[in-house]
């Protein structure tokens, strides 16, 4: 099912009362929309998102005027043909890539919920049976467990955490008869955008109301599993639902070259406007409509055209890149005009789970009873030790196979434990909502330890030199919390005793643990596994007395049924039963990286990029990333966050900016680590900007705990005020916000699914693969592209620059300098080929290069290849200088030396001059293209070759067709003087004189960037 946009009524935005099967319909139905385009919008939206290029809309000014009576030097419709080519071509790319996203979004739509109705049509107060394995349609409350008033489901489209999650049945519905659904009242809050916060209450009949948490709720967007149905109350739906709340509509996004480029079009509308004002009182207002049209070429609409098909190959290149497959997975590049973005990143925002790491947790070793057990050197040395006798390890085993929230996974249709085709010697395929969890009890089971069976309020526990199996009653299970950072089980043993398991981080089991001979190892090897950046748990326990227990129990149920500050009490009360604890070890556990990652990253940062990690993982969790994928180092100095007010995180924002002063020179490197708490309350421009600068001084940033909406939010801050491009990748469904914000979009194609990958511009198989798609792919195509509209603007203004030219002679009076059909071709046909090819086929380096070479893709952040600086030195400087030398010098020698004379005594005049310069304008357009190249490729050569030879084959058609009186003869004339040859070479040699002397200071120049990673490159080699 996929996730609304809107709804069919506007989102609440006050408590609302509840009772099942009374359906609200004031709030709107389920339905579904995630197209961009609808029937009502298609058009209108569609044309805006054309327009917004000032391009097109320069040229809808251009063709309205051309309409206008007694202004249009040439005909409407050759004017307004190309601007109709263009918007069309760009309307059917986007209506294309709509189409597209309709078609991705298909098997999502056509899924089916066992509902009371269809899931399109459930309103607020509807019941909702689900089955295992299927979507939850809307935001249920959990009325009925089947076997069990609990259930496990999988939110990794939410917050992109793949372990399962336990959810609970309301204490109050606990019960063997299920009441009356209409006794059954629930108060709820407005919808909400958080994923971990709701608080609810319940009543049932006349009776006390009772707190609901989001241990209650099964949100929209997650998956049952491991439960054959559940029963749920609608809460929200549609637009209300929190994953709804956390997404946005997908943006019409336009890279940076095409920013930069509105802007140089207003600025060449400007010096023509400004120009023809100017001298307005001479020549009257009505040529400022005249001299529109008759120059609009300076901004060539030809590029437009040329840059969407090279695009559309470049995205091709991208696709068939085999270098970039991963399983059948190929990229896929779903926004072209984007293609050149990737080429000048800035900072990359990242997921966690999915993204960087493969969601495969190892158990590698641990420490007990002073020694340390590590499988990685010595397989199977704990069963081993157990078997030796070793009661330390033995404890240590049985806390890992007893204390945690994990499950094994039961085959309905056999009604057994199910196995995995690569299970252990028949380990089952455990689930649990920590993955570290799932990974200890696998290693309590390889150890002989064996957890096989899981009831609400039992575990059944085998041994594997016992011949029969143990259980274990549950008494409490006190949850962790990022708080707490801890969490136990309360168990009654087999031999009668009630004994607590707590397992935790070391700085706070510190506190808890009773001294001992063996606790003298615990700082000792938990920095030795921290090292190696492993994931480390310390475990305690001791035995409770019954006096103790049934005092405790009191307060515990008073806790957890409490409506206020439930979750602030409920700590209290654990903190009363959790401490003198007894040393039992310490667990170490990898979180595997997927494969090259920190190769990448290491890359990426290397090349300038600044990397952000966004996660919704806790705090430790996404902290020990920092260290796997070996960004943090030794001398790292991570730093977390958390204050409940404002001003509290102001004072540390603003300590930390102390840190300015400490000598850069120092080796030294600070990480930031902020939770999602901590970064709600940064809020306003100065924090906000204090925050950033923050984040600058650091070699790692980790925002941990993060909602959707808040990693859409950082994005945003950054794209603010750092005005930097940004990539964000990820590939879950609580990833699409913060793909859809920055400036370009990566999903990946993995185990939360495809949302990401459909909302994203670009789809991958695995992270690894960023690294060609923005050093090669990316790099290449910036410089392709860059080159397309250079080469067009200038041979654009070379040729419009003549025409303005002849103004002078023509006492402005807006007659044309060149014949019409060559106007027309020298866009069309004669100077078309050889900037297209060149956005296809230019490279500067080798792959190999750039893809040794981080510093390379570092060279093209300043936009060097194309700003209103390179437009000004490279386009028209170059442009205004060639028009200059040929229109003079030819204007001179024919027009002053040797004017040609017909035998009727008439003077050739401008239309020979005009023919002369037309005929050298395409040869040194070409060479131009040729000189900017730095790879002359057959299809390039064959290219300007073809084009050359189009104008000796056109130019006799063009004049032909012209019927013109003046036009008679003036080819003969032309071609047969001598003059006329005379003055190629001239021409040429002052025209490229610049050129030459440029290319030799660049060569005598100290080598730049490139050149010195392509001859290192070459030594490497030999």
């Amino acid at each position: 099912m996929r996730i609304p946009f809107f709804s069919s009524a506007p989102p609440s935005s006050a408590t609302r009362k509840i009772t099942p099967l009374t359906r609200l319909l004031e709030h709107g139905l389920n339905a579904v929309k995630t197209s961009k385009y609808s029937l009502v919008n298609l058009l209108p939206l569609a044309i805006c998102d054309q327009f917004r290029r000032l391009s097109n809309f320069y040229f809808l000014i251009v063709s309205i005027v051309s309409f206008v009576p007694n202004i249009s030097p040439t005909s409407p419709v050759s004017t307004t043909l190309p601007l109709l080519v263009v918007v069309g071509f760009g309307l059917a790319r986007d209506l294309w890539e709509d189409l597209q996203r309709r078609r991705d979004d298909a098997p999502t739509l056509v899924a089916v919920e066992h509902a009371l109705r269809p899931a399109r049509d459930l309103a607020v107060g509807d019941v909702v049976l689900v089955s295992r394995d299927d979507p939850f349609p809307a935001d249920l409350l959990l009325l009925h467990a089947a076997a069990a008033p609990l259930c496990y489901v999988s939110t990794a489209n939410l917050d992109g955490e793949s372990n399962l999650k336990r959810r609970a049945v309301p204490p109050v519905l606990q019960v063997a008869k299920l009441p009356p659904l209409h006794e059954i009242t629930v108060t709820v809050p407005a919808p909400s955008d958080d994923l971990y916060a709701f608080s609810a209450a319940m009543q049932v009949g006349g009776g006390q109301p009772t707190s609901l948490s989001v241990d209650n709720l099964l949100l929209r967007g997650s998956i049952l599993r491991n439960t054959p149905y559940v029963y749920g109350l609608v809460l929200y739906n549609g637009q209300d639902t929190k994953l709804a709340r956390n997404m946005r509509n997908p943006p019409s996004k336009l890279g940076g070259i095409e920013r930069m480029m509105n802007r140089v079009v207003v600025g060449l509308f400007s010096i023509l406007a400004v120009d023809r004002l100017l001298s307005g009182s001479s020549v009257g207002f009505r040529s400022l409509g005249t001299y529109l049209i008759l120059f609009h070429s300076f901004v060539p609409v030809s590029m437009f055209v040329t840059l969407e098909f090279a695009r559309i190959i470049q995205g091709w290149f991208i696709g068939e890149d085999k270098k970039m497959r991963t399983k059948g997975v190929s990229v896929k590049s779903k926004s072209n005009n984007l293609n050149e973005s990737l080429g000048y990143v800035e900072h990359i925002f990242s997921d966690k789970t999915g993204t960087l790491t493969e969601n495969v947790m190892r158990y590698v070793a641990c420490s007990a009873g002073g020694n340390v057990y590590d499988e990685r050197r010595a397989p199977g040395c704990l069963a081993s030790a157990i078997r030796d006798g070793a009661e330390e390890v033995r404890n240590f085993v049985l806390a890992m196979a007893v204390s945690h929230d994990v499950v094994p996974e039961v085959d309905e249709a056999e009604g057994s434990v199910s196995v995995p085709d690569d299970g252990l010697r028949g380990m089952p395929d455990f689930q649990g909502e920590s993955p570290d969890e799932v990974a200890l009890v696998e290693a309590a089971f390889a150890a002989g330890i064996e957890l096989q069976g899981r009831t609400a309020d039992t575990l059944v526990v085998k041994e594997s030199w016992a011949e029969t199996a143990s259980t274990y009653t549950i008494l409490a299970n006190l949850a962790f919390t990022s708080e707490r950072k801890r969490m136990s089980t309360v168990l009654r043993c087999p031999d009668g005793l009630i004994r607590i398991f707590t397992k935790g981080a070391d700085m706070v089991m510190l506190d808890l643990l009773s001294r001992s001979p063996a606790f003298v190892s615990l700082s000792r090897d938990t920095d030795s596994f921290s090292k190696e950046g492993l994931r480390t748990l310390v475990f305690g326990s001791r035995v409770i007395s019954e006096n103790e227990y049934e005092q405790w129990k009191s307060y515990y149920a008073e806790a957890t049924t409490a409506i206020e500050d439930r979750v602030e009490r409920e700590a209290e009360v654990a903190a009363m039963i959790e401490k003198d604890l007894d040393f039992v070890g310490v667990s170490a556990v990898e979180d595997k990286l997927q494969e090259n990652v920190a190769d990448t990253v290491q890359f990426l940062r290397e090349a300038g990029m600044r990397f952000w990690v966004l996660t919704g993982d806790k705090r430790e969790t996404a902290e020990n990333i920092g260290y796997s994928s070996n960004r943090d180092n030794a001398q790292s100095n991570p730093r977390a966050h958390h204050r409940r007010r404002s001003s509290l995180a102001s004072g540390n924002l603003i300590a930390a900016l102390t840190l300015r002063s400490i000598d850069h020179g120092v080796e030294f490197e600070m990480g930031m680590v902020i939770d999602g708490e901590t970064l709600g309350f940064i809020e306003g421009q100065e924090l906000e900007e204090l925050f950033l600068e923050v984040a600058d001084l650091c070699k790692t940033v980790i925002c941990a705990r993060v909602t959707p909406i808040q990693k859409a939010k950082v994005v945003k801050l950054v794209r603010t005020y750092d005005h930097s491009s940004t990539l964000a990748i990820g590939d879950g469904g609580n990833d699409v916000s913060m793909i859809q914000e920055a400036h370009i979009g990566v999903g990946i194609k993995g185990k939360e699914g495809s949302q990401a990958a459909r909302a994203a511009d670009y789809s991958m198989g695995e992270f690894q693969h960023l690294r060609r798609l923005l050093a090669v792919h990316g790099r290449f195509s910036y410089i392709r592209t860059a080159g397309i509209i250079n080469l067009s603007f200038y041979k654009n203004i070379f040729f419009t620059t003549t025409q303005i030219m002849f103004q002078f002679f023509c006492f402005a009076s807006g007659t044309t300098f060149h014949n019409q059909w060559i106007v027309t071709a020298w866009n069309s046909m004669l100077t078309l080929a050889p900037p297209f090819l060149f956005g296809i086929f230019e490279r500067d380096l080798e792959e190999d290069t750039v893809m040794r070479f981080p510093s390379v893709y570092s060279s093209n952040r300043n936009h060097r290849l194309f700003s209103m600086r390179t437009v000004l030195e490279f386009t028209i400087a170059y442009s205004i200088w060639h028009a200059t030398v040929v229109f003079f010098m030819t204007y001179f020698y024919f027009g002053r030396v040797e004017p040609i004379v017909f035998s009727n005594g008439h003077d050739a005049g401008f239309r020979l001059v005009g023919l002369a310069v037309s005929t050298m304008a395409v040869p040194i357009a070409l060479s131009k293209f040729l000189l900017s190249s730095h790879l002359w490729t057959a299809a390039v050569l064959i290219g300007c070759g073809v084009s050359f030879g189009l104008l000796w084959a056109l130019i006799p058609v063009f004049t032909s067709l012209a019927h013109e009186y003046a036009l008679e003869g003036v080819l003969a004339k032309l071609f047969s003087s001598p003059t006329y040859h005379l003055l190629w070479p001239i021409v040429f040699a002052t025209v490229f004189l610049p050129d030459f002397f440029v290319i030799m200071i660049r060569m005598n120049r100290k080598a730049n960037m490139n050149s010195v990673a392509a001859e290192e490159l070459r030594i490497f080699k030999r």
